[in-house]
């Protein structure tokens, strides 16, 4: 083989490696652009993270009334919009002290019971302190409930007959009327298929 051939023969390998070199070049460079842009993005997620956790101390601090229930609601709904779910937990822990201490405790069985669905699904969320405040704001809702009997007995009915053909049964007898001696109430017991023991109560207005 002359130089000439050797040449033209070399010459597209040349132009191939070179081609590739480049092209692996470019990617160095769009890694390197990704690994900054991943870098800047954690910064300004820790920085969100911050700013949260001081909004939620500044909430805290506010006197118990409707500014201080206004911004619980409005943090609650941001972190179900923008995350982090973290601080769920303790933002919904917020919302139903703030209900609770302004004489709206019906409005934090909502709130309550998004807490329960979210200590089953996602227990890593909540730190000891949360995992402590939610036993303790249990008892609160739990002392609030006999004071608000809007469920009624058509409801607590159509609440049992949705949980049996969902996979729920019957327990504590069927739905019917149990005297307590502190009042008649109507009491729909089932089991979830978790084993979970739920009730639909009404109470029975007083005579």
């Amino acid at each position: 083989m002359d130089t000439v051939d050797f040449i033209f023969g070399v010459f597209p390998i040349v132009v191939t490696l070179l081609a590739a070199a480049a092209g692996f070049g470019k990617l160095r460079q769009e890694v390197a652009d990704v690994r900054g842009d991943m870098a800047e993005i954690k910064t300004m997620v820790r920085e969100l993270a911050l700013d949260l956790r001081r909004e939620l101390r500044e909430i805290r601090a506010m006197p118990y009334g409707s500014a201080r229930t206004a911004a619980a609601e409005v943090i609650v709904r941001r972190i179900d919009a923008e995350g982090p779910q973290e601080r769920l937990a303790e933002a919904l822990l917020d919302l139903v002290e703030a209900y609770s201490f302004t004489g709206q405790g019906h409005r934090s069985f909502v709130a309550f019971a998004r807490l329960l669905r979210l200590w089953d699904s996602q227990p890593e969320v909540f730190d000891e302190s949360d995992e402590h405040n939610l036993f303790w704001e249990f008892k609160w809702v739990a002392g609030d409930l006999p004071d608000f009997p809007e469920i009624t007995r058509e409801q607590a009915d159509a609440f049992h007959a949705a949980g049996v053909a969902n996979g729920g049964t019957t327990c504590e007898e069927p739905p019917g009327f149990r005297d307590n001696g502190v009042g008649k109430l109507y009491l729909a017991y089932l089991r979830d298929p978790d084993g979970n023991k739920i009730c639909a109560l009404h109470r029975m207005p007083k005579a």
